[in-house]
């Protein structure tokens, strides 16, 4: 993902996913792929099976703020952020 590879790191993500469909670190990297394509909805997913597991992790509750923020919900996003920053 650092280096733009987005094709080939959505190909190692989903090849840990079919492996293990509850693995935080691929989730996350699912959701922030999401998020790169402006898949907004499936961003959302991914995070949030994130937060069900890791409900303190910053920047799953960080990405999480943004998405509402793109989608002009930016009430929503205020705790979210709050939240991280602790």
């Amino acid at each position: 993902i650092l280096n733009g590879a987005y094709g080939q790191a959505r190909s190692i993500v989903d090849e840990r996913l079919r492996a293990d469909a509850s693995d935080v670190a691929a989730l996350y990297l699912q959701g922030v792929l999401e998020f790169t394509d402006a898949e907004y909805g499936k961003a959302k997913r991914a995070f949030e099976a994130v937060r069900a597991a890791a409900p303190d992790h910053a920047p799953t509750l960080n990405n999480l703020a943004a998405i509402n923020v793109q989608q002009k919900r930016e009430s929503a996003a205020y705790p979210l952020l709050e939240r991280a920053m602790r």
